[in-house]
């Protein structure tokens, strides 16, 4: 069994705890899961969890000499609660540090996330969820409504982030599908 190390993370609606757990003189990431299944949610830990499993063998050199590992998915257990397990990997917060490190630390990042897409296999990337753009400009006003209506936002953030979406929704090909991976497919 897990033994609870430290709490990182409990959902405001209670739906869900990250915590960094120890079995074995060894740490990993626990991500509880306490929601329905076929829920957004639930969707989300599934997402999460073939994430892990197919970019667990990646190991990427940044531009700027870093190495950059994605973590090792141990498990994901269905039940009640949902429950996924991902190796953990240390680090430091960049949260103190200078904003010029930050941005590259950013910036970095994005750019690993895009060259690891080119170690992905074809047969792969198929089963990959895709998120068309078109998709979006008919779940985000869905999920903002939502969000709203459950109070998790204020308006005034409701209108801006509607206000950013539509501006920067011009900007792009409603019909491109190509297959992006976002840190939202790995968030702990």
């Amino acid at each position: 069994a897990y033994r609870k190390v430290q709490s990182l993370k409990v959902s405001q609606d209670g739906h869900s705890e990250t915590s960094v757990c120890e079995k074995d003189n060894r740490l990993y990431i626990v991500k509880t899961l306490f929601a329905y299944r076929w829920t957004l949610e639930y969707e989300y830990l599934l997402n999460q969890a073939s994430m892990y499993s197919v970019l667990s063998d990646i190991s990427i050199k940044s531009s700027t000499g870093r190495d950059i590992n994605f973590p090792k998915l141990k498990g994901l257990f269905n039940g009640t609660p949902y429950v996924l397990v991902r190796e953990f990997v240390s680090g430091e917060s960049i949260e103190c540090k200078a904003l010029d490190f930050q941005r590259e630390i950013f910036l970095d990042s994005i750019n690993a996330l895009r060259s690891c897409m080119k170690q992905i296999s074809p047969e792969i990337k198929k089963c990959l969820p895709r998120r068309s753009n078109m998709l979006m400009l008919v779940t985000f006003p869905v999920y903002a409504g939502i969000s709203f209506l459950r109070g998790r936002v204020s308006f005034r953030i409701l209108i801006r982030s509607i206000i950013l979406f539509v501006k920067h929704s011009t900007s792009i090909s409603w019909f491109n599908t190509d297959y992006v991976l976002t840190h939202r497919d790995l968030h702990p």
